[in-house]
């Protein structure tokens, strides 16, 4: 009997232990991809924290709070500063990049301590992923800020293709009105009646925008005069300020604790002014009466034209003739600002003119050409946070 003996060559079975060391290779792959898809989801989240945290630091910088509020702001996106591995460091002024020391800018970095699934067969247990942002402060091109409602109503004509109008309630154009703006958003809903002319509709459900200007603080005040006794009329507190004819007014604040009636051919004329306007106080522009008025450009109300107290609800009509010429901002917080007159606000380059609304309700129905004041000044307060790095 023969006996038959296997070669030494024999190959079979190698595709087994070919196959096994395949399988293993894959299997590394597929945890490699795994792994790196899920860091990719979990950078893609730091950084939208770290957007958004930038962005609420920048904010508050005109108030004071810019580290806790970027730190809510990422904590509000998932990532809360010393907890689950995650720190969130906030800079103001940025500690890294081009604008290292500029105190308009707020640097955030998220970073987080991921750790890994399938990786750890390969002795990779976390990973280090860390996401930056700067956001700054830079010139705002909303013109008008209505913290309730805008509307433009019967012959308004709105000229200002260069800026938006943002109402945080609701938004309504009628009859006639001829909107020319860059865009009109409403947090509540927006109505359209008449036969309005928009070059831009407007759209609703927009985040709301907060005041800009909740950081001034009304200035003290006493001893104020009954009437003015002077042309042309220095700063200071007035009960009750009558206009009828021609008045120019020195630098400075004025400050109304009565009322300010402009009537008849009345007119104020000065560089450099701001009203405040007390509990007390109101304003009124009736008849032919016009007014060509700056705001300051430098100090505790820079750009501030009118100011009306926070807890004065009284509405400012602003109902007189052509030719009035407003160059700051009106702000009045919690009240009504109605512009009826046929006014007309315009820029030239010898004479650059702007004038920007924020204000509880805003409505138009007389001419105007107005141009973003934020534009014009350089110091301007109305700024709005943004993504720079």
């Amino acid at each position: 009997m023969k006996v038959k003996v296997k070669a030494w060559n024999d190959e079979s079975g190698q595709m087994i232990a070919l196959l096994a060391v395949c399988i293993v290779v894959l299997l590394g792959f597929v945890a490699l991809a795994a792994d790196v898809g899920v860091m990719f989801h979990e950078k893609r989240m730091a950084q939208s924290a770290a957007d958004a945290a930038a962005i609420a630091g920048a904010e508050q910088i005109q108030f004071g709070d810019v580290i806790p509020a970027a730190q809510t702001d990422a904590a509000r996106n998932g990532f809360t500063d010393g907890v689950d591995g995650a720190t969130v460091a906030v800079y103001n002024p940025p500690n890294d990049g081009p604008n290292v020391g500029k105190s308009a800018y707020v640097e955030v970095i998220v970073s987080k301590l991921q750790p890994t699934y399938f990786m750890r067969l390969f002795g990779v247990n976390s990973m280090t992923l860390s996401a930056r942002a700067v956001a700054a402060l830079e010139p705002s091109n909303i013109c008008q800020l209505g913290n309730e409602g805008i509307k433009y109503a019967g012959s308004a004509d709105i000229q200002s293709p260069g800026c938006t109008a943002q109402s945080n309630g609701d938004f309504q154009i009628a009859g006639s009105a001829t909107v020319n703006m860059a865009g009109e958003y409403s947090v509540g809903p927006y109505t359209t009646d008449g036969n309005p002319v928009i070059a831009v509709p407007p759209s609703s459900d927009a985040l709301p925008v907060p005041d800009p200007l909740a950081y001034l603080q009304p200035p003290s005040y006493s001893g104020c005069q009954s009437a003015a006794n002077s042309n042309p009329l220095s700063p200071g507190c007035y009960n009750n300020l009558t206009i009828t004819g021609p008045v120019s007014l020195n630098p400075g604040l004025y400050i109304i604790n009565g009322n300010l009636n402009l009537t008849g051919q009345g007119s104020l004329t000065g560089t450099g002014v701001t009203f405040y306007i007390t509990p007390k106080g109101s304003i009124s522009v009736t008849g032919q009466a016009t007014m060509n008025l700056s705001a300051p450009t430098s100090g505790t109300y820079d750009g501030i034209l009118f100011y009306q107290d926070p807890s004065n609800t009284t509405s400012a009509n602003f109902t007189g003739g052509d030719g009035t010429i407003l160059q700051g901002i009106l702000y009045f917080p919690n009240a009504l600002v109605n512009w009826v007159g046929g006014s007309t606000l315009s820029q030239t380059p010898s004479d650059p003119l702007a004038m920007s609304i924020i204000a509880g309700q805003i409505e138009f129905s007389g001419n105007s050409t107005i141009e973003n004041y934020s534009e014009l000044n350089p110091t301007s307060p109305l700024l709005s946070p943004r993504i720079v790095e």
